[in-house]
């Protein structure tokens, strides 16, 4: 329990970093991503926003997520064709509706975390059917 209880503070702590970083660089030009060539803060985001509902579906359902179904995502047309594309614009602020929407995610998944039992059963990516999800 007190690892599951430090992960999920992790994320909170580090989730909060992303929102206070990008909250302050904002705006154009977006800052890149040194580590992801390519990548901007925007789609940077976007793609750790996308996870977190990913593996709160996961973790609520016990079943591998269909990648390509994104509509549980709740992304606003441009942010669609962001993920679509694997680029966002670096010339446009980063929305605050997508700073929100990530909030929203990640603390979905702090939810969906703290609900879920050490021994409930979910798939992986180990290859074996299902694992216990601590």
């Amino acid at each position: 329990m007190a690892t599951k209880n430090l992960f999920i503070e992790a994320i909170k702590q580090d989730s909060s970093k992303v929102v206070e970083a990008v909250r302050g660089h904002s705006n154009p030009p977006v800052l890149p991503v040194p580590s992801c060539p390519g990548w901007n803060i925007t789609f940077l985001m976007l793609h750790l926003g996308s996870n977190h509902r990913r593996v709160t579906k996961l973790l609520r359902n016990g079943e591998p997520v269909d990648l390509s179904d994104t509509g549980y995502l709740n992304l606003e047309p441009d942010w669609q064709e962001w993920l679509k594309n694997g680029k966002a614009p670096d010339d446009k602020a980063v929305p605050s509706s997508l700073v929100r929407w990530f909030e929203e995610g990640y603390n979905g998944l702090v939810a969906a975390l703290n609900e879920t039992g050490d021994d409930s059963q979910v798939w992986n990516f180990t290859g074996k059917a299902r694992i216990p999800a601590s």
